[in-house]
């Protein structure tokens, strides 16, 4: 669906959208969105949610290309990382913080949501994992990181495992708050 399938409309919102309001439901500190160059609706959407935005420049090098462009915008006394995907609508507020707390408690300083035993997202890293993170190359995946000895939260949030990635997974997202599919994408 590509990265556009951000700006798809569910309910009230975009996609995107939807996941930064959660994020901004969550008692955190600061949230930023990495964005690739030229996703101007994306930056906009990011904007007006009230949303720091960064650009990964390289892109075309892999996801973790952008997960080190987030780390690298953050405050530099940030203590914990949570790193969501944005097509990941049904995650609830409580989630990001739990998982964050844990990550912080772990002897690891890493902490993966589960649910009903499946991990998923997010995934949380503490400020001692951070060079970690920034030392694997740009497409290297970030679950290379979260095997082994890692605190697997388990947690009542089924949001944890629904993903966005296909049209009939969009038809399905709809349906869930009651949509009929007429969700379509937004235009600016």
């Amino acid at each position: 669906m590509g990265e556009q399938k951000l700006a798809l409309t569910l309910g009230d919102r975009t996609l995107l959208g939807t996941v930064l309001h959660h994020l901004s439901q969550a008692s955190l500190d600061e949230v930023i969105c990495v964005l690739r160059p030229g996703a101007d609706e994306l930056a906009k959407i990011a904007q007006q949610a009230g949303v720091k935005v960064t650009r990964n420049l390289l892109p075309g090098r892999g996801k973790t290309s952008s997960i080190k462009a987030g780390l690298r915008a953050l405050h530099p006394e940030t203590e914990t990382v949570i790193i969501v995907p944005g097509d990941m609508p049904f995650l609830l507020p409580e989630t990001f913080e739990r998982v964050g707390r844990a990550a912080c408690e772990a002897q690891s300083g890493v902490a993966v949501a589960c649910y009903r035993g499946r991990r998923g997202h997010p995934v949380a890293f503490h400020q001692s994992r951070f060079c970690d993170i920034l030392a694997l190359s740009d497409d290297d995946p970030l679950y290379t990181l979260t095997r082994g000895k890692v605190t697997h939260l388990d947690l009542d949030d089924p949001g944890i495992l629904i993903n966005i990635n296909t049209p009939q997974q969009y038809e399905e997202a709809c349906g869930r708050i009651g949509l009929p599919f007429t969700c379509k994408q937004e235009r600016s």
